[in-house]
């Protein structure tokens, strides 16, 4: 009976492996929306859709590791800046973070299209830049204060709010699909200006063709560099061609963190803003999360959480029987 059961489960396996699998719709659907921004032309190769499943599952997968890899939700509440260490860290004043808010234009359109959120509480992503510079200050030292001290101060600006929700699920969904949008984006742009270097390599070949027509009197030099151009234009067609666009896709996202990965850093801040060790009530070790992107700007990440009736002040809004919010 055990040698029966054996055999039958073998066969499942093989059987399984031999018929076709049942396709994911959720990577086909992000199959569809990477070759749309690469080249819609490429839905009529025979290798379409299948050349580019493997890339984005790998890129879908990236996305979703980056996701899970920032903090959880902070609360955006003006109320919480003379207690809470790491919005007075992120932030100069409680005007600070009511200017964050009400210059999301993102919020806006969001507060305009959609009714008020049945928890009360809308999540979103804040971008910011972490700023470094050097001041010189007071320094307690021991039982004597040292005047002219040179410290560190760190601050922020360019606060930024995107991808509203009213939900962490959904919150999440969206913060997944941008992060793929951007891989696929940096390979786009990576085309875009491969194929703008080939078409200035054709303009100097052509070029150096009609002066080999005519008299010159570096016959030999012109020779050369036009060998190594047109050597450097058959590479770049045959790396850039529109059939080898599925293996360029591949090669990119097994180097995908060259252009989008996460890096962590722990700063000790003081009250004041300055990276040094404190133990003042404002003061703490607080870890930031940089988003390193194609520019190569780093964009440091919280996902925050911010109260409908704070969000309300923050507008200076009203309500009425017919909208939640009229800004």
């Amino acid at each position: 009976m055990r040698y029966i059961q054996g055999m039958v489960k073998l066969l499942q396996l093989l059987f399984g492996r031999l018929l076709p699998q049942p396709l994911d719709a959720h990577i086909e659907l992000r199959v569809t929306q990477a070759v749309e921004q690469i080249d819609p032309r490429l839905k009529s190769f025979s290798n379409y859709p299948r050349a580019y499943r493997k890339a984005v599952t790998t890129a879908t997968e990236y996305a979703r590791k980056l996701a899970a890899s920032l903090p959880d939700f902070i609360d955006l509440s003006p109320g919480r800046f003379a207690q809470d260490p790491l919005l007075h860290a992120l932030f100069t004043d409680v005007e600070a973070i009511y200017s964050t808010v009400r210059e999301s234009q993102q919020l806006k359109s969001y507060c305009s299209d959609h009714s008020r959120p049945q928890s009360c509480e809308l999540y979103a992503l804040m971008g910011m830049r972490r700023k470094e510079k050097t001041v010189f200050g007071r320094e307690l030292n021991g039982e004597m204060v040292q005047q002219n001290v040179q410290q560190t101060l760190v601050y922020f600006e360019g606060h930024t709010l995107m991808l509203p929700s009213p939900d962490r699920k959904e919150f999440v969904a969206k913060l997944e699909q941008l992060l793929f949008d951007s891989l696929i984006k940096s390979l786009t742009e990576q085309i875009a200006q491969r194929v703008m270097q080939r078409r200035e390599l054709e303009i100097e070949r052509d070029t150096i063709v009609l002066r080999l027509r005519s008299v010159s009197t570096d016959e030999t030099g012109q020779k050369q560099k036009l060998q190594a151009i047109r050597r450097e234009l058959k590479l770049l067609d045959k790396e850039y061609s529109l059939g080898n666009y599925s293996a360029l896709l591949d090669k990119f996202m097994d180097e995908r963190q060259q252009y989008l990965r996460l890096e962590r850093r722990e700063v000790p801040i003081d009250m004041r803003g300055v990276m040094r060790e404190s133990t003042e009530r404002l003061a703490g070790h607080f870890v930031f999360h940089d988003l390193i992107g194609r520019d190569r700007r780093r964009w440091t990440l919280y996902p925050v959480r911010i109260s409908v009736d704070e969000l309300q002040q923050a507008m200076e809004c009203r309500c009425d029987r017919e909208r939640w919010m009229e800004i």
